[in-house]
């Protein structure tokens, strides 16, 4: 009876070191770890100027010089992101609207101007390509995760399944992705 009760202990603490150790490795699965900013320097400067920054960071979407009116268009976009309010936009077709949109809305993201991001389009399919396009930079713009490492690599290492972000960790601490 004795030998009994020792081996069912021994079991216990078994079980109870081998709980510990799966607990630990599947934390550690979901720990990730953010590299330094590969370029402060560069972040600073575009920081100073939303126009630059749009051409330094999303140059497919700002490959030409910006218009009088485009950097018009820019600075009334970042006001609303900086401060609120409302204001209807409107403009030729073909004249950046919406591109400028989502370069603003990214660049409200990284400077924590914003915690959501709305968007609103003629339609649904419309407004899930500009909600597409925006998640796509974060997914795969190789110098917005150099230079904004603290919210690229999180959403990198999710590698496309959102249910992972309930467990995530950086250095321990929850990261908070929704």
């Amino acid at each position: 009876m004795m030998a009994t009760e020792e081996t069912k202990r021994w079991l216990d603490r078994e079980r109870a070191a081998q709980r510990a150790l799966m607990a630990a490795k599947r934390a550690a699965g979901r720990d990730i770890q953010v590299p330094p900013v590969r370029n402060p320097r560069r972040r600073r400067q575009c920081e100073k100027d939303d126009c630059l920054w749009l051409r330094t960071y999303l140059p497919h979407w700002f490959s030409s010089p910006f218009t009088r009116n485009q950097r018009g268009m820019v600075d009334q976009f970042m006001s609303r992101i900086r401060h609120g309010g409302w204001k209807a936009y409107a403009d030729d077709r073909g004249g950046g609207k919406t591109t400028c949109i989502k370069g603003c809305s990214i660049i409200g993201i990284v400077r924590g101007l914003t915690r959501f991001l709305v968007v609103i389009a003629a339609n649904g399919p419309r407004a899930t390509l500009i909600r597409r396009d925006v998640t796509m930079e974060f997914e795969r713009n190789n110098l917005l995760a150099q230079d904004y490492p603290e919210i690229c690599a999180p959403i990198r290492s999710l590698e496309g399944a959102s249910q992972r972000a309930r467990a995530q960790t950086v250095d321990g601490e929850r990261s908070w992705i929704k």
